[in-house]
């Protein structure tokens, strides 16, 4: 890639070295074997995780507690951020019969323990929204969470 008078970024930094006393430009992290090693560790570490949760969890039939730990779990894991974890569990904790009922159902009354689908629920919340007339984008950080659900099981549905 030419650069004005420079063929690549190494090159202006070498440059600018000699003129500044910079030191060295540290080596690419592609070429530092350790850190691609660490990472597909890290990877992997991960993915064992995630897997382990897709197989104690089924976002199509949990209760609000399990939603709860769930969610907590995949935040520790680092597989949803503290936002989307918050949502999750707000989602879980709301008695939704105060709720709109034409998107949440009455639940006034019911067990926590009462198992429900929640890829359902964030179906019905997301298809509301759009029907009032609320733009994509105002929908959009709970379609991150609905394609989470959806590849936990995924997950959940292919293993062994």
């Amino acid at each position: 890639m030419q650069i004005g008078q420079y063929k690549s970024i190494q090159q202006i930094y070498e440059t600018q070295s000699k003129h500044y006393k910079a030191s060295p430009l540290p080596e690419s992290p592609k070429k530092n074997e350790s850190f691609v090693v660490q990472l597909s560790v890290n990877a992997q570490q991960r993915y064992s995780e995630v897997k382990t949760i897709a197989n104690n969890f089924d976002p199509n039939s949990i209760t609000d507690q399990e939603m709860v730990d769930m969610s907590f779990q995949l935040y520790q894991a680092g597989e949803i951020d503290f936002g989307q974890h918050a949502i999750l569990s707000r989602h879980a904790c709301v008695n939704r019969g105060d709720l709109t009922q034409a998107v949440y159902g009455d639940r006034r009354g019911q067990s926590d323990n009462v198992p429900r689908d929640y890829i359902k629920h964030f179906e019905s919340i997301i298809a509301f929204e759009e029907s009032v007339g609320h733009p994509k984008h105002e929908t959009d950080g709970l379609r991150v969470i609905l394609d989470k659900l959806k590849g936990l099981t995924e997950l959940r549905e292919s293993s062994p």
